[in-house]
């Protein structure tokens, strides 16, 4: 059966990934199979809009992280970059609207931009922040995104010297 995805929150971007990740018993894990990639995606920034304050801030880092991540993957090709600079252009300025006076544009904005975040992992997958973010999700019952969101910035600030200068060109 062709699977069809319309994500709900702007964060994941599982509906473009051949990921999923499942709990049991307080362990992650992770499975990948062509079957799990969608035939068809509908990015409808509408179903989102019920989300609150918190839920939308963790989402969108979970987003962000991803498309930074993606960026400076030792899996990373061109086109995961791309796909990475494109979701980094669009989450950066539309995170804190979205958080705190959310709106269509910036609703949208965050829509696309994990969509495009969840392609760029597609192809490079994530790295070390989204690896340590686990341990604290499973044990300490923190949501994903504000996990990552930790790390994401400790990782940036140990590895800077071996960041890609473009990545620091297109977050400004």
């Amino acid at each position: 059966m062709p699977l069809y995805c319309a994500p709900t929150t702007s964060g994941s971007g599982s509906e473009a990934t051949h990921f999923a990740v499942i709990y049991m018993g307080g362990k992650k894990y992770s499975l990948a199979s062509h079957h799990l990639l969608a035939e068809s995606v509908a990015v409808d920034p509408r179903l989102s809009s019920s989300m609150p304050p918190y839920l939308t801030a963790c989402s969108g880092f979970d987003a962000l992280s991803q498309a930074i991540e993606s960026f400076w993957a030792a899996a990373a090709t061109d086109k995961s970059r791309e796909y990475a600079a494109k979701a980094i252009a669009l989450i950066l300025p539309a995170l804190e609207k979205a958080v705190n006076d959310p709106c269509a544009q910036s609703r949208n904005s965050m829509a696309e931009g994990a969509y495009y975040a969840g392609k760029a992992i597609n192809i490079s997958k994530t790295t070390a922040p989204h690896a340590f973010s686990y341990y604290l999700t499973s044990v300490f019952n923190l949501p994903h995104g504000h996990a990552v969101a930790i790390f994401t910035g400790v990782f940036f600030k140990i590895n800077s010297e071996k960041i890609p200068p473009e990545l620091y060109r297109i977050m400004g």
